[in-house]
């Protein structure tokens, strides 16, 4: 299968995922390629669907030597592209380098364009962007090297509450610089957020990010492009997703790390996409009144009854309990 090809299964796979019956029979029915329609009816039949599980065979190892990077070794996939820890031997500064699928050639632009968005942030919560170019038929994103964890790694056991709120109050920083600068990054989960060893946070890949003016438009409406157990009710409904979008997948990975477990979570895409537009998780018990009404103020299904902005949000954050945010809600300490 090209990679012409495996761009249209991902995305008829989205637009159906969130149809059932007669409807999606009718979407599948207007893909006129039967071996696009037969991958998406097999992907649909299986127990879940994330954005970086659609890949081709293993795609042969790049070579070891880039231009000035010398690759080392692989610590990261996704669906546009493969990590690797690298050497500048220019500087002899460590990076990390994002190679572009070589099945995803059709996805230059949306690749490039990832390292322009990641070019407008800097800020110490945000992975840095350092530059963007293409060797010998490879295209290449590179960035800081963070060693580190992702909060994936982390998820696998309950964090506690002060760490928590900490961890929530660097990813709302890091947000507050990538809104600033008029990007949406609409797919933040807890793989896309790194800790490093002194425990500062790192937000990082601005793959299906977007210009807040729209000014580039590389998807057609209507298209899903998100994580769905992160993915905010406006997102899933096919509508415009902005800044507030961020705050709900915030609010899910927030949860997940207070109980251990995502509520839209489901057994197929459709039930995770259903679960996103009309389930609402009970507050969190094992953490403070606080902390539990941040975590479900961001989980509004209405963006207008999250918090206002990231920026608001780091500092209710940073001043908790003895903060206006609080206070002004009828509570005192």
């Amino acid at each position: 299968m090209d990679d012409e090809r495996y761009r249209r299964v991902r995305d008829l796979l989205h637009a159906a995922a969130g149809r059932k019956g007669a409807e999606r029979a009718l979407l599948l029915d207007t893909e006129p390629d039967p071996e696009v329609r037969r991958e998406v009816e097999r992907l649909l039949a299986g127990t879940g669907v994330a954005t970086n599980d659609i890949f081709p065979e293993a795609a042969p190892a790049p070579p070891r030597d880039l231009g000035p990077y010398a690759l080392k070794r692989e610590i990261g996939r996704g669906g546009m592209g493969t990590v690797y820890e690298a050497t500048d031997t220019r500087s002899g500064a460590r990076v990390a380098v994002k190679l572009l699928h070589p099945y995803l050639r059709s996805s230059r632009e949306r690749f490039a364009r990832e390292a322009r968005l990641g070019r407008q942030v800097e800020h110490g919560n945000v992975v840095r962007t350092l530059d963007f170019v293409s060797i010998d038929a490879y295209d290449l994103i590179v960035m800081e090297y963070v060693e580190g964890w992702t909060l994936r790694e982390m998820a696998r056991a309950i964090v506690p509450e002060p760490r928590l709120r900490d961890l929530a109050r660097q990813v709302a920083e890091g947000l507050a610089a990538i809104h600033a600068a008029g990007i949406v990054h609409r797919d933040l989960k807890p793989e896309n957020i790194l800790v490093d060893r002194e425990g500062a946070v790192r937000i990082m890949d601005l793959g299906i990010a977007k210009p807040g003016d729209a000014s580039v438009a590389l998807t057609v409406p209507g298209q899903f492009l998100g994580s769905l157990p992160y993915a905010a009710p406006e997102q899933c409904a096919g509508g415009e997703a902005g800044p507030a979008a961020d705050l709900y997948a915030l609010g899910v990975v927030l949860h997940e790390l207070a109980t251990g477990m995502n509520p839209f979570q489901a057994g197929t895409p459709g039930e995770s996409l259903n679960a996103q537009l009309t389930f609402v998780p009970a507050p969190v018990a094992s953490v403070s009144p606080f902390l539990a009404s941040v975590i479900a103020t961001l989980l509004e299904k209405d963006p207008a009854r999250r918090f206002a902005s990231a920026r608001v949000l780091a500092t209710a954050l940073a001043r908790g309990e003895k903060g206006a945010w609080w206070t002004s809600r009828g509570f005192r300490t």
